[in-house]
């Protein structure tokens, strides 16, 4: 009985073969999935015949001799690769078997937004390698950018066994709306209406007001609002596209209150209960200052606030009809001094 050949597997890698026996269960090799054209080998004793035998792979070239080429296939996982050597008279010795650990290949792919506004921040994310280069030269996982127009967008994965992949990336990005506010009147006193109208705007589908810190939200192209106290103001108006870009803009102002002052040029101090004084009404004021001189100079009368009211007497006595000249002084709201000087003719 001729004596069985006991062989050793070799992998062939293009500079020398593994150069130890292989025992049972020993991984011979770690390819990737799909991997093609990977040499084995044994040691060649002329005149013999070689039997192969490869699980999750196909022998592409080389059957029946002592080096095989195989193909490899998609699944993963240790699959076995068997050897059995044949002499001149056929018959065969030991089953040699090693295993192949075959590990999923690379497949690099980008994952973010189908589609952005203009000036939008953006995560493209890189999957299914180990490291990555972007075309923009970035080399982590995670690319941050802003951009403001379309563009196109690749990454090159790369693994430590499995060579590398590449992945694209198409970006659409969409122009932003223009937000532009007209105020009407420039100058807007205290409880004055005011015009507020997005004429300006460009791309406009959805316009929305924000008044008085957000207590008022209006939409529509214009929007009307009056103000009941002096001071700094900010008005927001915010546009937006069909595509849902949106676009802000801001107005502030100065809500000024200047006095309103009615002053009579005439009073008749007869006691009728009609007109029987000269007194001044005044809004948007703290503080009032009158005072009356006759036409030699004298001053006849002097008051502030609800005192400044002159029923035509002078110390006392009836003063004589004519003509008299008064001066006024109010504080505004706005803390500012304002003065008032005229005639007024006292009738009886």
């Amino acid at each position: 009985m001729l004596a069985r050949i006991v062989l050793s597997i070799f992998l062939s890698l293009g500079f020398g073969f593994l150069t130890q026996p292989l025992q049972a269960q020993t991984v011979l090799d770690t390819v990737c999935a799909g991997a093609r054209g990977v040499n084995y080998r044994v040691l060649n004793n002329t005149g013999s015949g070689y039997l192969w035998n490869v699980q999750g792979g196909v022998i592409a070239d080389g059957n029946g001799s002592n080096e095989v080429a195989v193909d490899w296939g998609k699944d993963t996982g240790v699959f076995p690769i068997e050897v059995i050597q044949y002499n001149q008279n056929g018959c065969p010795g030991d089953t040699v078997r090693a295993f192949v650990w075959i590990r999923p290949g690379i497949s690099t792919a980008i994952e973010g937004p189908k589609v952005i506004c203009e000036g939008d921040e953006v995560v493209l994310h890189a999957f299914g390698a180990k490291s990555y280069i972007w075309n923009t030269g970035y080399t982590g996982q995670s690319l941050h950018i802003i951009p403001t127009e379309s563009n196109n967008y690749r990454v090159v994965g790369y693994s430590d066994l499995c060579g590398n992949d590449t992945a694209y990336f198409s970006l659409p990005v969409n122009k932003r709306p223009k937000a532009a506010i007209t105020i009407y009147p420039h100058d807007p006193k205290l409880n004055e209406v005011i015009l507020f109208t997005s004429d300006e705007s460009k791309r406009a589908d959805s316009i929305i007001w924000n008044i008085n810190q957000g207590s008022i939200i209006v939409q529509g192209e214009e929007a009307y609002h009056s103000f009941p106290s002096i001071g700094n103001q900010k008005v927001q108006l915010i546009v937006i596209d069909p595509n849902g870009c949106a676009d802000s803009a801001f107005v502030s102002f100065y809500i000024d209150a200047l006095p309103q002052i009615y002053i009579p040029n005439a009073f008749t101090p007869d006691g009728d209960g009609l007109n029987d004084s000269f007194s001044v009404t005044a809004n948007n004021t703290e503080y009032i200052h009158m005072q009356v001189y006759n036409r030699w100079g004298q001053l006849v009368f002097d008051g502030t606030n609800e005192k400044a009211s002159w029923d035509g007497n002078y110390k006392g006595i009836i003063a004589e009809e004519g003509v008299y000249v008064y001066q006024i002084k109010a504080l505004g709201l706005n803390k500012q001094t304002y003065e008032y000087n005229g005639t007024l003719t006292l009738m009886r």
